[in-house]
């Protein structure tokens, strides 16, 4: 049996998963472990400004939304970005 190398990230080895998506998990697991770091490390209550809000809540809390909604923006930016790419 042979392969031919094209160059394409879709490329599979034995393990079923393509450079790009090793590479991905592996990013994905770094941030992961660093998020959950920070967040360990500052649980501390903090007073927070946003608007006419003023709540007192833990650091964690809020680095772990913003985290949340950094991931749906780019879940659903990425969907759009393919979904316009595909139409032209």
């Amino acid at each position: 049996m042979t392969h031919e190398f094209d160059g394409s990230d879709s490329v599979i080895d034995e393990g079923g998963l393509s450079l790009r998506q090793k590479l991905n998990l592996v990013v994905t697991a770094v941030l992961g472990i660093a998020l959950a770091l920070f967040i360990f490390q500052n649980t501390e209550r903090q007073q927070i400004k946003f608007l006419s809000f003023e709540p007192n809540m833990p650091i964690w809390l809020l680095v772990l939304g913003s985290a949340a909604a950094g991931a749906v923006l780019s879940v659903v930016g990425t969907a759009l970005w393919r979904r316009k790419r595909r139409r032209s």
